[in-house]
């Protein structure tokens, strides 16, 4: 970290400041990695150049004037949109450029108020899937949402009270496939598809 200390005081170098499009904002880089977006007029209004130093009173200030108050908005609005994980919504501020700081602090008041539960996100998408795909396939997606594995046990054990054979039978009905009148392609087809959504061939043999 190339900061330099005075008085007790820390001070960062602005190494960069980036246009980004026509959108008038703009990403502040620090010397120490520190990045975070600002609107043009802003800059003025904090009197930020590249190669000035910035002290750790005035980014603070930034931080609690204009960056935590935006970082809230934006998670806002992508939550008015959907509903997201914790990990999904933390993404999507960052590639927003806001600092880990500020998406902390975030995160944290969402979580506060209710606003992001990842054990409510699987329950519901567990309610939502359960009828048309696999115990493996729902828990490989929530997986890859972020959701972590012990939350998506619990999630299970609370909602899934499905049995596969069932869920298999109703879309085997669904695609009128008969055991009896299949020709080996639409077998094979419909094969390939109940392993698409992650049943075992074990789950499914007596059937097709």
């Amino acid at each position: 970290m190339l900061c330099s200390e005075f008085n007790n005081y820390f001070y960062m170098r602005i190494e960069e400041i980036k246009v980004l499009g026509k959108t008038g904002r703009v990403r502040v880089t620090l010397d120490d990695g520190t990045v975070f977006p600002l609107y043009k007029g802003e800059l003025n209004r904090y009197h930020l150049m590249e190669g000035d130093e910035l002290s750790e009173d005035a980014y603070n200030h930034i931080v609690e004037e204009t960056l935590l108050e935006r970082a809230k908005n934006r998670a806002a609005y992508l939550l008015q949109k959907s509903d997201r994980t914790e990990s999904n919504l933390r993404q999507k501020l960052k590639e927003g450029y806001y600092p880990d700081n500020v998406i902390d602090r975030t995160i944290s008041m969402l979580k506060e108020y209710g606003y992001v539960d990842d054990l409510e996100y699987a329950k519901s998408y567990i309610r939502t899937y359960e009828a048309s795909k696999s115990r493996k396939v729902i828990s490989m997606k929530l997986m890859e949402k972020g959701v972590k594995k012990e939350t998506i046990e619990e999630a299970f054990e609370s909602e899934y009270h499905t049995d596969e054979t069932e869920i298999i039978k109703n879309l085997l009905e669904k695609r009128h496939y008969s055991k009896e009148t299949a020709d080996r392609k639409e077998r094979e087809k419909t094969i390939r598809y109940l392993l698409g959504r992650g049943f075992s061939y074990d789950s499914f043999s007596d059937y097709i």
